[in-house]
């Protein structure tokens, strides 16, 4: 991410979730390095990935949010 800030590209770090093939994802430390930086960041998805453990919401429906979600939406 230094690099990217000393080149001045515009960035948006992006496509992860909170989990990754089964395995938990620590999306902490990604969240806190951008935001620390200055660079935007995106969830993914909002609804129907093939992995539905990357969808923010059920049957894109904004008020049926999973856990990941909640998150952005806080």
């Amino acid at each position: 991410m230094q690099d990217f800030q000393e080149m001045e590209p515009p960035l948006s770090v992006g496509e992860f979730a909170h989990e990754h093939q089964g395995q938990p994802v620590d999306e902490d430390p990604i969240l806190a390095e951008a935001e620390a930086r200055g660079l935007g960041y995106l969830g993914w998805s909002w609804s129907g990935d093939t992995e539905p453990y990357l969808d923010m919401a059920l049957n894109w429906d904004p008020n049926n949010l999973f856990g990941w979600g909640e998150r952005w939406s806080a």
